[in-house]
């Protein structure tokens, strides 16, 4: 800090103006830190070898582990679309395409599993370096979280999900990088960050609003200081509604006017579920035309709702529709079913949620290469490895434990949103600066978790693995603000004395 004394920075630290609440680092740390122009605030550089040795050992330590990469029904059946390069829309077309690039690159889905993996790693060093602002060397521990078993067993999963992880928490972190740095977002982070938000939302037909709080964000640090506080909300909220619009039709076009997807009319994947249960659980039949005949013996309908537990097997009592007419007829039955049997339905998706969520049962947190699946045509292989063994080891260990669970990091992600609300609310300008970036992150995961509680229907963890690191990266960054809170007010204490 030049030639500044100790105390003559903890004094200009005490002093940081009431627009930015960016503390310094711990007294007498100062590597990797350069002082900003207006010399009152340290900013961090974007060079931390200590936090990038971990990241860069993470990602090859987890690509020997992974490659190349975890694959389930659903990923064959991407890297099949990609492989014959034809789509259709029941699965990401767009991870079909990556794949099908993946292919011409390695022959196997491992240049895939390099990208995903780089930028989950890069995701958590941007955080770490970001996050040092806060907490000095302790900023390590962003970096470590990728060892730990909740994020492990899904970062190398080849699906929907996982990637979409990786985006949004590479895309956020560079928010927070130009937002301690105090930059205003340019023409690189636009390049960097839209396409890795555009591609997080639109993996799933249900994740577009968890980029909402991330494009706010964005939108945020261009306009802060510009206009009045109550002005820039309104016109970051404007702009990420109309970004998500645009997602929505640049999606359509890749998908069908590119890609040339077949339709497969996933939401009836939601209507036949849900009349399936109805049906078994008031004896009322919707739909009566796609019910299949076997199932229309009530009692046959309830021993095959019992045999799945409710969950989403049960759909196979419907027959799949493929024209939009049909389509269109499923879905007022299905309204009307909700309608005139409410209390069924809410039954029926309280099962849905508790054996989601491992309330009522474990759900699959981690999985194994599944090489004898019958979507594995290209007979890809995974490879037996130390790594790959330990890590299954240690999933093994640790599966039953309630931090593996959906219901742990659901629940700690709604508590730490509200924590975030109200400090935004009631902490002023200073505190709403600290904490924005992790409320943006936080409010990302909990947009993909309630719209997951309409449509859930397997126990399977991936669904709700962007809720889960959200949670463990925003609850960090939460904690590194309430400490750089109670650092400064004892710096300004001891100065007072």
């Amino acid at each position: 800090m030049g030639s500044a004394s100790r105390d003559g920075h903890q004094q200009s630290v005490a002093k940081t103006d009431a627009s930015s609440f960016h503390p310094a680092a711990s007294p007498g740390e100062s590597d990797g830190v350069a002082e900003d122009v207006g010399g009152s605030q340290p900013t961090p550089t974007l060079m931390w070898p200590a936090a990038a040795l971990v990241a860069v050992v993470g990602w090859v330590l987890t690509f020997l582990a992974f490659r190349p990469g975890i694959m389930s029904w659903d990923s064959f059946n991407m890297w099949n679309m990609g492989a014959a390069w034809r789509f259709h829309d029941h699965q990401s077309p767009i991870i079909g395409a990556m794949l099908g690039l993946s292919r011409l690159l390695t022959g196997d889905p491992s240049a895939y599993l390099v990208l995903q993996l780089g930028l989950w790693w890069g995701g958590a060093y941007l955080f770490a370096v970001a996050w040092r602002a806060w907490v000095g060397r302790w900023a390590l521990l962003a970096v470590l979280a990728g060892f730990t078993p909740p994020a492990l067993s899904l970062m190398g999963y080849i699906h929907k999900t996982p990637l979409l992880t990786s985006c949004f928490l590479f895309a956020t972190s560079w928010l927070f990088v130009i937002d301690v740095r105090r930059r205003r977002p340019g023409v690189p982070t636009v390049v960097m960050v839209l396409p890795l938000l555009f591609v997080g939302a639109v993996v799933r037909g249900y994740s577009y609003a968890s980029a909402l709080p991330i494009l706010a964000y964005g939108a945020w640090l261009g306009c802060r200081g510009r206009w009045r506080a109550a002005l820039c909300i309104r016109r970051c909220t404007a702009f990420a509604l109309v970004v998500s619009v645009a997602f929505v039709v640049a999606n359509q076009g890749l998908m069908y006017g590119i890609l040339h997807a077949r339709r497969s009319f996933k939401v009836q994947t939601v209507f036949r579920f849900d009349l399936a249960a109805i049906h078994v659980l008031t004896g009322r039949t919707y739909a009566a035309e796609h019910l299949l005949d076997r199932f229309r013996d009530h009692e046959t309908a309830v021993a095959f709702y019992r045999q799945h537990r409710g969950l989403w097997h049960i759909m196979d009592m419907y027959e799949r529709v493929d024209d939009p007419q049909a389509l269109q007829e499923l879905g007022r039955e299905w309204l009307r079913a909700i309608v005139e049997n409410p209390r069924a339905y809410l039954a029926h998706r309280g099962n849905a949620i508790a054996r989601s969520f491992g309330l009522r049962e474990r759900v699959v947190g981690y999985r194994d290469f599944d090489t004898d699946n019958s979507e594995n045509t290209a007979g890809l292989t995974q490879p037996d490895s130390v790594l790959r063994g330990m890590i299954r080891d240690q999933q093994m260990l640790v599966r039953d434990l309630f931090f593996m669970e959906p219901w742990f990091w659901s629940a700690a992600n709604v508590a730490l949103c509200l924590a975030a609300a109200i400090l935004l609310l009631g902490g002023g300008d200073r505190v709403r600066n600290a904490v924005l970036p992790h409320a943006a992150m936080l409010w990302s995961g909990l947009l993909l978790l309630l719209p997951y509680l309409l449509v859930c229907l397997d126990h399977d963890a991936r669904f709700t693995y962007w809720v889960r690191i959200s949670t463990i990266f925003g609850g960090l960054g939460l904690a590194g603000v309430m400490l750089g809170a109670l650092r400064a007010r004892l710096g300004a204490n001891s100065t007072g004395s």
